[in-house]
């Protein structure tokens, strides 16, 4: 309406500034603020004067110093500077992408896209020998996760994670919680358990899944936040392993790539000025470390990194490692919001506000994305189900549904069939397979082994059918007080 002349004046925040198709004669400036940058100028100020009616355009401030204002128009754009285009759950996705294609043509060129990236960031320097390594310890990673298979083939909710990309930490953090077996064991028996107790298990497992997704961190020493309660101590020490595995991978790519790479000497570059401070004295910071910078190593640091933290923020200039890029999932010292279990419990809103300091602006969008992720693990857990560890499933075919109670009684029959169609497939698969064992070399060990794994099969495919049974019972529960909020 603005671009056909119906509107003649449009009063906004600078969000509709950023790449809006909206060209005028005149841009106002009506008052200084904090988030008035030199880049924000430049953008609004850009749709002053229409390609093909005005020769020039007219930018007029309106309550602001002139001092202000002399600085808008004569700052330099600041430097664009990205983050790491090459994610750890982009290479999953890749490796995903080439299984499911048979290894197409079009996946192996993408791939060799991603290899021909001379950077880790954008506006970063061009370094294509630390995108390899990085690509290296990456894949290392997803192996020592049980996301890759030997060949690169993915392995057990490799598409899962995959999914949730855009919740990355999360999304290790669940897979290895699958892995470990411990959500299995949280839902033991629980479809022969009475109403109550299948209550008390569904809200287990929503108390776990709340301290994986959506996650709020309370203020220290608040007391006008509710808090979730602790994860069970099993679950924790999961994490907890975890998360020492991920240190001790990413500590030998720094190592073993400063070793490799940066041997010309250590790094005397001061962080901020960019000025180097070297001396030609033998500095003792030289034998106690390699990756780390020389500035810290001066109080006696070595190569040996606490943590995910101190491994960031310590590295010498020349190695490129953001802690938001390392898949790790912190648990020590962590108190969390517990709006979404006690939305899950009341369903209330306006509690929300009052008891958990959620603003009203923002709660709707947090437990949609609880909810979102929900339906992904659901579609996951069917996927894994239907066809097998690492395959791929089209999250954009969760449907978002309306009438959950008479659909969830169908998808529950489905599911059932599906449950006893494979569990009949496997023991087809190593009953055959037994047959050809003995028929080549008629060993009782050979047999016995057929029947572990047959065993293993089917148990593992029973148990990810009760957690997929006690997921959708969470998710019926959320779902329903959650749209009840649309109205």
């Amino acid at each position: 309406m603005f671009r056909k002349g119906y509107l003649r004046l449009i009063i906004s925040t600078g969000d509709l500034a950023m790449g809006i198709n909206m060209p005028c004669k005149t841009v106002v400036f009506a008052g200084d603020n904090m988030h008035l940058t030199a880049l924000n100028y430049r953008q609004a100020s850009g749709r002053a004067g229409r390609r093909g009616f005005d020769l020039l355009g007219n930018v007029i401030f309106h309550g602001l110093p002139l001092d202000s204002a002399y600085r808008l128009i004569s700052s330099r754009l600041p430097r664009l500077m990205g983050h790491f285009p090459m994610s750890t759950s982009l290479v999953l996705r890749l490796f995903t992408l080439l299984r499911n294609s048979n290894e197409s043509e079009y996946a192996k060129t993408t791939i060799s896209t991603l290899l021909a990236q001379p950077r880790l960031v954008i506006g970063g320097d061009s370094f294509k020998e630390q995108v390899l390594h990085h690509l290296r310890f990456t894949i290392e990673f997803l192996r020592r996760q049980k996301l890759l298979g030997p060949s690169g083939n993915p392995l057990n909710f490799a598409a899962l994670t995959g999914h949730l990309c855009y919740t990355e930490k999360e999304a290790f953090a669940l897979h290895v919680l699958l892995c470990s077996g411990k959500l299995e064991s949280l839902v033991e028996d629980f479809t022969t358990e009475t109403q109550v107790k299948r209550e008390e298990i569904c809200e287990n497992l929503m108390m776990v899944m709340c301290h994986i997704f959506g996650r709020l961190r309370a203020p220290r020493g608040s007391r006008d936040v509710r808090i979730l309660p602790p994860l069970p101590q099993d679950i924790r020490d999961v994490f907890v392993k975890s998360n020492l595995d991920t240190l001790e991978t990413y500590s030998t790519y720094v190592k073993t790539f400063a070793k490799k790479y940066l041997n010309k000497g250590n790094d005397y570059t001061l962080p901020f000025s960019h000025l180097s401070a070297s001396s030609p004295q033998p500095n003792s910071a030289e034998f106690l470390s390699n990756a780390r910078s020389s500035f810290v190593a001066l109080s006696g640091h070595t190569d040996s990194f606490k943590s995910i933290a101190d491994l960031s923020s310590s590295l010498r200039s020349d190695i490129f490692l953001e802690g938001s890029a390392i898949p790790y999932f912190p648990v020590a010292g962590v108190r969390l919001n517990s709006y979404l279990l006690d939305f899950y419990r009341h369903g209330d809103v306006l509690r929300l506000s009052t008891e958990n300091g959620v603003t009203s602006g923002q709660v709707w969008f947090l437990l949609k994305n609880f909810s979102d992720a929900v339906a992904t693990i659901v579609a996951g857990l069917r996927s894994y189900i239907k066809d097998g560890p690492g395959a791929y499933f089209d999250a954009a075919k969760v449907k978002d549904k309306d009438d959950i109670g008479d659909i969830s009684v169908q998808e529950d029959e489905e599911d059932e069939e599906e449950v006893e169609a494979v569990v009949d497939e496997v023991d087809g698969e190593y009953d055959s397979d037994e047959e050809g064992i003995g028929a080549r070399a008629p060993h009782h060990d050979d047999k016995e082994t057929v029947r572990e794994m047959k065993e293993e099969s089917k148990r593992r495919v029973m148990a990810v059918a009760s957690l997929l049974e006690v997921v959708k019972e969470v998710q019926s529960n959320f779902d329903k007080k959650f749209r009840s909020m649309w109205a």
